[in-house]
């Protein structure tokens, strides 16, 4: 499926203004973009806004649970963009220390494939329960050790 037209402008747009606003900040270097997905959603959802008179959702969530990353990340927090059952993401790649096949930036029409919402989070809905923390804590105990990691 083509990537909309508008959702390309848009990115350059925010790339535009982040420079502008944070001079420190290099698109190149994903690792300058740590603590900016929140920043950098708003202004995507604006520019969207601008060129198509629908801005984006601006959403929020966790790293997915899964072997691909240790389990003390799990619950690292992130931000990114939906808009038109597009999922845009141009911060993710600060998480590549963690997640090493991490893009850069990350659009699908879809779910996105690396973080969960935070309604679909079974964690976070529970987190007060504590027989559902023991088998969180075992099911992480047992995807470090498939990953190989300790």
């Amino acid at each position: 499926m083509k990537i909309p037209d508008e959702i390309n402008e848009a990115i350059k747009i925010t790339y535009q203004v982040l420079k502008r606003v944070h001079p420190d900040i290099n698109i190149n270097d994903d690792s300058t973009l740590w603590g900016y997905c929140y920043e950098a959603s708003s202004i995507l959802s604006n520019a969207l806004y601008k060129l198509s008179g629908i801005s984006g959702t601006i959403v929020h969530g966790e790293i997915a649970h899964n072997p691909r990353c240790k389990s003390q990340y799990w619950d690292y927090e992130h931000t990114w963009v939906e808009y038109k059952g597009w999922t845009i993401d141009i911060t993710c790649g600060q998480f590549r220390h963690i997640i090493p096949n991490i893009p850069s930036v990350y659009i699908k029409h879809g779910k996105h494939k690396w973080f969960l919402l935070d309604k679909s989070n079974f964690y976070l809905k529970h987190r007060y329960d504590w027989v559902y923390n023991i088998e969180y804590n075992l099911m992480g105990k047992i995807s470090d050790k498939l990953r190989g990691g300790k």
